[in-house]
């Protein structure tokens, strides 16, 4: 019996460990390396924090807008509605929140394979003005 349900969780866990993403996370190729289309802003860093690749300009607490944008924030920011495009709109221009949050998938799209792979043009500013709203 011990070892029927031994044999059993081990098939079990190594199913889930060969086959983890597979069917929900896309794939793509990115400069070279396969990889996957995750929320997760730590799969990009794996190469973008300067020592694979350019560091991307990134923050997650105390951003300087000037040089870094924040990621995993709640979109809008909480009592700053009135600056911020309707999530609808956003939907609309191709940025996505994961969670209710920004993270680099928001504004990037590796299957676009323009420099900078951003999910619409940027020309004028239009990618920030997507969110920003200056009233």
């Amino acid at each position: 019996m011990k070892t029927s349900l031994f044999l059993l969780v081990l098939t079990l866990g190594f199913m889930l460990f060969t086959f983890k993403g597979t069917s929900s996370t896309d794939k793509v190729d990115h400069h070279g390396n396969v990889v996957e289309l995750s929320k997760d802003i730590n799969d990009c860093i794996i190469c973008h924090d300067g020592s694979v690749v350019s560091n991307a300009a990134f923050c997650i607490r105390n951003c300087n807008h000037g040089t870094a944008h924040s990621v995993t924030k709640d979109y809008p920011p909480r009592g700053q509605e009135d600056s911020y495009a309707p999530v609808d709109s956003l939907l609309e221009n191709g940025i996505q929140l994961y969670n209710g949050k920004t993270t680099c998938l928001s504004c990037h799209n590796l299957n676009n394979q323009e420099r900078f792979h951003l999910v619409m043009d940027n020309s004028r500013s239009a990618l920030c003005f997507a969110c920003h709203v200056n009233k």
